[in-house]
């Protein structure tokens, strides 16, 4: 006979839409052979509080840190912008030309390329924390 301190009598009634019960279903059937309420034991002992909450400190701080990135990387395409406005506008005098054409284009393409780049890591970035927060934070084995 089990002691009564692990009898379990107490029941918790959870709604769910079909597409969430098969899921569920599936899971339970796939590592507890079909006992759901093992896997909603399970699934409890798995999930922490404080780590969650500390997970979601760390995206806030990231979210902060990446608006100020994004700003920075504006402005630097902004100035880089303004910069090629009033190098193509010296052209007109040809004492600037050959300087323009070996020097000041090179340089301008170098940094487009280089934002270009900086945007790629960045949209892969974005791509990397939607993926982490679809996954789940919070769990004690993640």
């Amino acid at each position: 006979m089990k002691k009564k301190d692990t009898l379990r009598t107490k029941r918790i009634p959870v709604r769910l839409t079909m597409e969430e019960y098969i899921e569920v279903k599936k899971r339970a059937d796939e590592s507890f052979g079909g006992c759901l309420s093992c896997f909603v034991r399970a699934a409890i002992g798995r999930f922490d509080d404080k780590a969650y909450a500390h997970s979601f400190d760390v995206v806030c701080a990231v979210g902060k840190h990446y608006e100020h990135y994004t700003s920075e990387i504006r402005h630097l395409g902004i100035n880089l912008n303004q910069l090629a406005h009033r190098a193509n506008l010296q052209l007109e005098s040809a004492e600037y030309a050959s300087l323009y054409a070996n020097q000041v284009l090179p340089a301008i393409e170098e940094l487009r390329n280089l934002l270009s780049e900086i945007r790629n890591y960045d949209r892969e970035y974005v791509k990397f924390i939607l993926k982490a927060q679809k996954h789940g934070y919070g769990r004690k084995d993640t």
